[in-house]
């Protein structure tokens, strides 16, 4: 799979889960940011759960290779 396919199919999954979250918990709060872990390139939606902070971060790491990963993550508000 070329290198576009993958990380075409990796905004498909990052956008479904995405979605997902919003059904559930509504719209993310536009005023958190909250950064898992850094990159070339990152974006990230917090929603508010029962006083934590679920987070969804997608980021790019291109220390030669490239490397997309998607993580989510309940942390203290």
């Amino acid at each position: 799979m070329a290198g576009g396919q993958r990380a075409g199919c990796f905004t498909e999954i990052l956008e479904t889960c995405g979605r997902r979250l919003c059904e559930l918990f509504g719209e993310p709060l536009a005023e958190v940011v909250n950064c898992l872990r850094g990159g070339d390139g990152e974006w990230q939606a917090t929603w508010e759960v029962e006083g934590r902070h679920l987070v969804l971060q997608y980021f790019l790491i291109g220390d030669g290779d490239r490397e997309l990963q998607v993580w989510l993550a309940a942390v203290e508000a």
